[in-house]
Parts: C-alpha cells; structure tokens; sequence
C-alpha cells in the first residue's frame, strides 16, 4: 500500500477549504470517499472529486477498501463515529476540538489506545512555519528562560456585525480558543495546571434551537506547571483582520509572530533584532495549508508516532473547559 484510502466524514466547508486539496495534493493520501448529513450534498462532492459516495456510515465501515477515516463534522458529533471508525479498524484523522468535554475526549481516546490504530487531532497551527520558527528559537536558548506567553487569534467575521445568528459550537470558546490552547502549550511545553477567564457574547447571536449559548471573545489567564504564566485572547471581533501573533518572553529577550511586517521577530536585551520571513506568508484571511495529512498518511504506513495525538487533543479540550468553568464560577479553576 503506498497510498492510504481516506473518506472523508463530513465535507463542509473546511473540507472544501483545507482537507479535499490536502488529500489531494498528498503524495501518500487518496481521498477515496465522501459522506455528508444529506444525500444531495454527498453526491455533489464526489462527482465534483471523482470519489466515492456513501450512503451511510456503516457502509464506510463495513468497506474493507477504506483504510482510514476524516471526521470533520461539527464536535458535538465527533465521539461517536471516532469510536466506532476505531472498533472497525480504520485509522481516524480528527479535527479540532476533539470533543465538547474532556469525558467524551477521554473516550474516544481509550478507543484509540484498545485499537491500536492511528489516531491524530488536526491541531495544525503546530505546522505554520512562523510557530515553527518560533519554538525552534526558544528552545535554542535564544531568549534565555521563558517567563510568560502571550497568544492572540481574532477572526474577522463581518457577518456577526449583519446579526447573522451561529450554533453555540461555532463559538470563541471552543471553534477559536482551541486552537491557541494546544499551540501555547506546545510551545512553553508545560501542562497548565490552572486558569482564569472571561467568556462574552458582545454582538453574537445563537441560532434557535441551540442548546448551547454563542460566544465572541474570550480572555483566558494559564497557569503552567513550570511556572510560566499564560494569556490567550480568542475572538470572533477582530473586525480590522490581522489578529493572529503570539509572544514568548524570556530573560534574554522576546520572539513574537506576526509583527512589525513581519513572520517572526526575534527582539534581544542587548537590542539587537532579527527577522525571519518566509515564502508561503500571506495574509490572516488565506487558509494556511500543512502537511499534516500527508504525516498521518505516512504513519500509517511507516507505522510510526503520529505528531498530535489523542492526549495532546484531551489538553485542549481540558484548558477550555477549564476556561468555561472558571468563567462561570467567576474564580481561578484547577485542571488538573
């Protein structure tokens, strides 16, 4: 098998965006299948790729053809066909968040470690080349000891403005904030061990029906078992564009993404500074592509560690929870 035949769960408009031309692009990746809620919408998608059309779950399942399985639906229904893709022997690729609660993300990765197959989180902020960067420097040493971490992801979303009304997971919280919980742990490297925070719904609406409440912003304050001290700020406001940089303070100096024109920007005590630049830069509203369908593709059959793996998506399912509960109890929560 020098490809790996991947159906993809759920081909909105993520998929559309980032997973159909990463599978396609890949060398080792062959989008095989497609299955959406509605029939019509399915049939659209694999006549437009030339792939297969599902009728239903079980059907993929039951299909000895299919190695593996993208699930991007929306969270609320991730545990459920994880779990089963698990049990049937298909590898899974998940996006982010793995869940709506850290109960349901232990779960689905329980089934993973039973089944002994590959599971991954698309956590792919990890990938850009300027978090890259960034990690690469501080581990070097380049800013002595990290002292504290700052993190900003803002999307500008014009349509909130327009009174247009969201399900409650299309939120800051958990749609925004999650992203930036795994990549500020990766980056310091720590579990947090606390947190406090500030949920608002300044403009957004729910749609009705939802359960769930919307939110638009949110402040969140990490306490790291290493000490370092954390702040992410999650929006849905950010209505100028560019909300998207992140800085490392250390004894030596900072790093910061995204700034001064720049991808990275190296800021030294002495006062000196550099910066590094990248080809594939572009502004915050292009998605931004990785390899990471191609590295899940590989592990399986390299049958090698996958980069972000089930636990890495139970952490930040755990911060923003965290990040849920120390909001509405209005005080520091522990998380672990």
């Amino acid at each position: 098998m020098s490809k790996v035949n991947i159906v993809i769960i759920g081909a909105g408009e993520i998929a559309a965006r980032r997973h159909i031309p990463a599978l396609l692009q890949g060398e080792h990746t062959n989008f095989y299948g497609v299955l959406n809620l509605h029939p019509e919408s399915t049939k659209a998608v694999a006549q437009k790729y030339g792939v297969k059309a599902y009728e239903s779950f079980d059907e993929v399942l039951f299909d000895e053809n299919v190695d593996a399985v993208l699930i991007s639906t929306p969270p609320d229904r991730h545990a459920e066909p994880a779990i089963a893709a698990l049990k049937h022997g298909k590898h899974v690729l998940l996006e982010k968040p793995m869940t709506l609660s850290v109960k349901e993300a232990e779960a689905i990765n329980e089934a993973a470690k039973e089944s002994g197959l590959k599971f991954e989180l698309l956590h792919v902020q990890r990938f850009y080349p300027q978090h890259a960067k960034a990690k690469e420097l501080l581990e070097s040493g380049a800013i002595g000891k990290l002292i504290t971490a700052r993190t900003v992801l803002g999307n500008n979303e014009p349509d909130v403005l327009a009174g247009r009304k969201y399900p409650g997971w299309m939120d800051a919280l958990f749609n925004i904030s999650v992203h930036r919980a795994d990549l500020i742990r990766w980056l310091v490297g720590s579990e947090v061990k606390g947190v406090y925070a500030q949920v608002d719904r300044l403009l957004s609406e729910t749609i009705e029906g939802d359960i769930r409440e919307t939110n638009d912003h949110v402040t969140g304050i990490l306490q790291f078992e290493n000490g370092v001290v954390g702040t992410l700020i999650a929006s849905k406001l950010s209505f100028h564009g560019e909300d998207r940089s992140t800085t490392l303070i250390g004894t030596k100096g900072a790093i910061i993404t995204f700034a001064e024109g720049h991808d990275v920007v190296l800021k030294l005590s002495d006062g000196t500074t550099q910066y590094f630049d990248f080809e594939s830069s572009h502004e915050q509203g292009v998605l931004e592509f990785t390899d990471l369908h191609e590295r899940f593709a590989l592990s399986i059959l390299n049958n090698t560690p996958v980069d972000v793996t089930g636990e890495d998506g139970i952490e930040a399912v755990r911060i923003v929870e965290g990040f849920q509960k120390a909001a509405k109890e209005k005080k520091y929560t522990e998380i672990r």
